[in-house]
Formats: C-alpha cells, sequence, structure tokens
C-alpha cells in the first residue's frame, strides 16, 4: 500500500473538468432551444420573404440540426454522468485506502 495523495488530486480535477463539461452540456442545449425558438420568430416576422417552398426546406434543416445537437447532447451528458459516478467511486476507494496508509505509517513512528 503506498501513499494516494497525488492519485487523489488528479482524480479530483478529473471529476471537476467533467463536471464543467456537464454543466457546458446543459448550456449548449439552452442556446439549442433559443435559437430554435428565435429562428421560429424569425420566420413569423419574414413571413413575406419566406415561400412555402424555401419554408419547408428551411424547417426542416434546422428541425434535423435541433434532433442531432439534441441527441448528442443527451449522449454526451451520460457518458459524462456514467464518468462522475466512477470517479468518484475510485475516489472514494483511493481515500480509504490513503487514510489507511498514513495510519499505519503514524502508527509506524
Amino acid at each position: 500500500m503506498s501513499c494516494r495523495c497525488n492519485d487523489i488530486s488528479l482524480c479530483e480535477e478529473d471529476l471537476n473538468t467533467l463536471k464543467t463539461m456537464l454543466q457546458r452540456l446543459g448550456d449548449l442545449s439552452w442556446d439549442d432551444e433559443t435559437i430554435s425558438n428565435r429562428l421560429y420568430l424569425l420566420s413569423e416576422y419574414c413571413n413575406g420573404s419566406i415561400t412555402p417552398d424555401n419554408l419547408a426546406t428551411l424547417t426542416s434543416i434546422q428541425s434535423d440540426l435541433h434532433n442531432k445537437l439534441h441527441e448528442n447532447t443527451l449522449h454526451m451528458e451520460e457518458l459524462c454522468q456514467f464518468e462522475i459516478q466512477r470517479l468518484e467511486q475510485k475516489l472514494e476507494r483511493m481515500e480509504r485506502e490513503d487514510e489507511r496508509y498514513h495510519e499505519e505509517e503514524d502508527s509506524d513512528d
């Protein structure tokens, strides 16, 4: 058994990075919804400039983009959540091991 202080520190940094990424993915979802809403409003304001032909094309392109972005964002959020859980469990094990190591080290002194 050895000191795990450095490993614990690195694991905590990884966890913080993943939590930041998860927050940014949430922000991305919010931005996607905002863009979708603004495009809808834009189509309402520009009703005379948009013909039925290009309206269907614009709506289809925007919908496809929104769906792909939403699907990929959800997938990335799931991966982050899984990795956060895995690292939190690993961190707990390392902390217990490190605590035992330092207790033994102190008792040897």
